[in-house]
């Protein structure tokens, strides 16, 4: 019987060189949160669980960070929120690994991915009850509810646009995109790429340093501009086709 230890060997062997790990390099945060799983994974599939099974938990594990969150336990929740993201990779790993790849499994994965909009709203609540925000309590609610918002409407927008384009490139051939990006793009799109990446650590930093305020605030703006840029970018586009 292959030990846990040889079978997160044997996971981490597949992911070397994979175009996962190429994927995860430009999230800049990934490969941490990766290789964090590649043991849990191992544990897990020894124990018989399902990927599906594994997103339920991680479900679970969020909602659990969100209630700690509004309840005004910060640390508690930024650190079951990391927890949550990381089992966001070990159902990954485990539909890779196990060839158990499903429609249902993304959609699910997809959902509950969608839920974090939930922490925003939850660590505003949570600082005005424990008296650790920023700003005025009232504004603080405030912000963690824009930001709640913002985050959703940005999901919504890029399915919108994924839907539309996806449509229509099932019916017309569509030019090739330009593969002579500029190193300034690539700069910044990975530096864009590290603030989505790093929410969970940024977290944990933002209730160490009493900044709770400040990240949802600094999260409202980005996700508010990346949106707008991002909508713009796929109107111009739709337009032109």
């Amino acid at each position: 019987m292959t030990s846990a230890v040889a079978l997160a060997a044997q996971i981490i062997a597949e992911y070397r060189g994979s175009k996962k790990q190429e994927f995860d390099s430009d999230y800049v945060f990934f490969p941490v949160y990766r290789w964090s799983s590649f043991y849990p994974t191992a544990l897990c599939i020894k124990a018989g669980l399902t990927a599906n099974q594994v997103t339920s938990i991680g479900c679970a594990m969020l909602l659990a960070g969100v209630f700690a969150l509004y309840s005004g336990w910060l640390m508690t929740g930024a650190l079951l929120y990391l927890a949550a993201y990381v089992i966001d990779f070990i159902d990954g790993n485990i539909a890779r690994f196990t060839k158990s790849f499903s429609a249902f499994g993304k959609m699910i994965d997809g959902l509950v991915d969608s839920l974090t909009f939930l922490i925003f709203f939850a660590l505003a609540h949570g600082m005005s009850v424990s008296g650790q925000g920023f700003f005025d309590p009232s504004v603080d609610v405030l912000i963690g509810v824009i930001v709640s918002f913002v985050f959703l409407f940005r999901c919504y927008v890029q399915i919108r646009l994924t839907f539309v384009r996806g449509s229509l490139e099932s019916t017309a051939e569509q030019p090739a995109a330009s593969s002579g990006r500029s190193s300034r793009f690539k700069f910044a799109k990975r530096g864009l790429l590290a603030i989505v990446s790093g929410m969970p650590l940024f977290l944990i930093l933002a209730v160490l340093l009493n900044l709770g305020s400040l990240y949802n605030l600094l999260y409202a703006l980005f996700f508010g501009f990346l949106t707008v840029v991002e909508l713009i970018h796929g109107l111009r586009i739709l337009y032109k086709q």
